[in-house]
């Protein structure tokens, strides 16, 4: 479980590196595919569309799901969220514009009369 993680903190320093060097302008994203879907033919659906689209993946591997329970690597990456939903009235939260138009037109009512 920890060799999974080091190969994977290893492979993006590596990316990070390249991109470094490189002098790269472009955007970079980590994609993961859900535990319930990982199949071959998922896994070259996504290749497919990404290449499609021009988009090159330059590394893949993959994580135990022990692994990621262990280091707690959804709760890391979903914890400045789900602090601000469990912590925070909706009062405190700032909403952008373009949220509060669309939960008016969602709830048929203003953000600040919901409040």
């Amino acid at each position: 479980a920890d060799s999974d993680l080091k190969k994977l903190e290893a492979r993006v320093a590596a990316v990070e590196q390249q991109a470094a060097i490189s002098g790269a302008t472009t955007n970079a994203a980590f994609v993961f595919v859900k535990p319930h879907a990982v199949t071959p033919a998922t896994i070259e659906l996504v290749k497919a569309k990404f290449a499609a689209a021009g988009i090159k993946v330059i590394s893949e591997g993959d994580l135990s799901a022990e692994t990621i329970d262990k280091d707690m690597l959804i709760d890391t990456h979903y914890g400045a969220i789900a602090s601000k939903a469990v912590k925070l009235n909706p009062s405190e939260l700032n909403v952008q514009p373009k949220a509060k138009a669309a939960f008016k037109e969602a709830f048929g009512m203003e953000w600040d009369e919901a409040l």
